[in-house]
């Protein structure tokens, strides 16, 4: 839990600091590809491609469970690794030498979010392949590029003996993709975010810390988005032609939901209060 908060204070801390640049918030990716190793591919990659950034971007990995608030510039990555092959072919005997081939091929789904709590902007495919062929005479001992494949078992995702391998090849390949595409995306500053009200909806029920709330997957909501819950305030007329032209907001607070039960139906907790909120208190579902 701890790890968790420090990293959510410090990104909070590190989007506010940054200006004119866009920042790039990666988190844990989900794993399509049939792939067995002893890396964790899902918060590997989003590591990796973090680590590479190029700037002017700027880049922050945190752990899936964080929880984003208070930020609305930049965009947050998710993503799903279609593809992760790492082969190798030799054709004669590994001791004494042969012709070896080496294959890399890396295809990744890319889910690209406008702001830390916004909608999904993009959908990109970005894949990378990478082969090296060499033959060798090996006297007693395989060569030192077989060696270096067959570390591949041990060596840590990302570490400078990795760099060396097939794999580390195809992963800058991957990475030098993604900060093209990274770098072809609008500036995306917390002051250009534009939200839109998907609906007004209520609280339905309080348990405890538990709010209850009429929206879920028909208006896709998804757990870790953070709304506004308000109260109707004073109507507001226009001072020369005393037109009505609208009614003010009281906020009560935000609530972020935890939870998508039903098609309009969420659990969620409070993360901002201003007042107790209450039953039938509304609830802006905004994006």
């Amino acid at each position: 839990m701890g790890k968790v908060i420090f990293l959510l204070i410090f990104c909070i801390l590190f989007l506010a600091d940054v200006q004119g640049a866009n920042i790039v918030c990666y988190q844990d990716f989900t794993q399509s590809a049939k792939f067995l190793a002893n890396w964790d591919l899902k918060r590997d990659i989003p590591k990796y491609l973090s680590d590479k950034t190029a700037a002017p971007l700027q880049a922050i990995s945190i752990d899936s469970s964080a929880v984003m608030a208070g930020s609305s510039g930049g965009y947050r990555i998710t993503g799903d690794i279609t593809k992760f092959v790492i082969k190798k072919w030799l054709a004669g005997d590994g001791q004494l030498g042969g012709f070896k081939s080496y294959l890399g091929e890396v295809a990744l789904r890319l889910y690209i979010y406008k702001g830390m709590n916004g909608p999904l902007f993009r959908t990109e495919d970005v894949t990378a392949s990478f082969k090296d062929n060499n033959s060798a005479v090996n006297i007693v001992r395989i060569s030192k590029d077989e060696q270096l494949f067959d570390s591949l078992n041990i060596v840590s995702f990302g570490s400078p003996t990795f760099e060396r391998t097939v794999a580390g090849a195809v992963m800058r390949e991957l990475s030098q993709k993604v900060n093209t595409l990274l770098l072809s995306l609008p500036e995306q500053n917390a002051s250009t975010v534009v939200k839109t009200v998907v609906r007004i909806a209520k609280v339905v029920d309080i348990q405890g810390e538990d709010i209850f709330v009429n929206t879920g997957i028909d208006d896709k909501t998804v757990p870790g988005e953070i709304f506004t819950v308000f109260v109707p305030g004073d109507t507001v007329f226009d001072p020369d032609t005393k037109e009505i032209l609208g009614v003010s907001e009281k906020v009560v607070g935000k609530i972020k939901i935890a939870e998508v039960k039903a098609s309009r139906f969420s659990r969620a907790q409070v993360v901002e209060k201003n007042a107790d909120i209450k039953l039938f208190n509304l609830v802006k579902v905004e994006r």
